[in-house]
């Protein structure tokens, strides 16, 4: 009887360690594989919760939350990401569903840089919602990466148009252009009054993978939507 009460104290016990000690092992596991993905271990905090804490054991967690800052990943500068994936399968590297955001991310253009303020997502993580807005000052930028750069026309005094355009002074002369989003995914500016092809502003890249669809002028933002494929951002399978 001795031996049996004992035996049962130790899985008791055992139980009670793995309950304390499943979500900080878990936590490291998902850190580890944000690491791979190229986030800095230094600045990238990840939780782990599980109801009961013991369904971590057989790899399944309610939420993981995903929080970095000042980072650089694959190229890409971020200034904060914080992403929760829920329903996860720690053994699968997957998740059912992705909600959060990235703030102040820096891009290549193609002919430059573009800085977004913040990258709303939400939905399936392999292709979830998303919608991004740049201030006018990016877009004037852009612009004049679009014109040439230092060699193109100086871009002043952007202004945003509903539903999609934009007003700038080019070398101190006034020109509206229409915002549109390319068969290739490109976010392009065209001038409804000449002939030129429309300049290209921002040209996605496999280093942020996003799928650029639509474009409005909403206040003093200009702000792109389509999908972002969040698990390849973090390095999850179905990415």
């Amino acid at each position: 009887m001795r031996q049996v009460v004992g035996a049962g104290m130790v899985v008791l016990v055992l139980l009670g360690v793995a309950w304390v000690a499943a979500p900080p092992v878990a936590s490291g596991l998902v850190g580890s594989a944000a690491a791979a993905a190229g986030l800095n271990t230094a600045t990238t905090h990840v939780q782990v919760q599980a109801d009961p804490p013991l369904a971590l054991l057989w790899g399944h967690a309610d939420v993981v939350r995903v929080e970095s800052s000042a980072d650089s990943v694959r190229g890409v500068r971020i200034e904060r990401l914080d992403l929760a994936l829920r329903n996860v399968s720690l053994l699968a590297r997957s998740a059912q569903f992705v909600q959060g955001s990235l703030v102040g991310v820096t891009v290549s253009s193609g002919t430059g840089s573009v800085r977004l303020t913040e990258i709303a997502v939400n939905g399936t993580p392999g292709s979830a919602g998303m919608t991004a807005g740049l201030a006018a000052g990016d877009v004037a930028q852009a612009l004049a990466d679009a014109l040439g750069g230092s060699g193109g026309a100086t871009v002043t005094d952007v202004r945003t148009v509903a539903p999609n355009g934009i007003r700038a002074l080019l070398d101190g002369r006034a020109v509206s252009f229409t915002l549109a989003i390319a068969a290739d995914g490109s976010l392009v500016a065209s001038n409804p009054d000449e002939s030129a092809p429309p300049l290209v502003l921002w040209r996605p890249s496999a280093a942020l993978p996003l799928r650029l669809a639509g474009v409005q002028a909403a206040g003093t933002e200009v702000v792109v939507s389509g999908t972002i494929d969040a698990a390849a951002l973090l390095s999850l399978a179905g990415g």
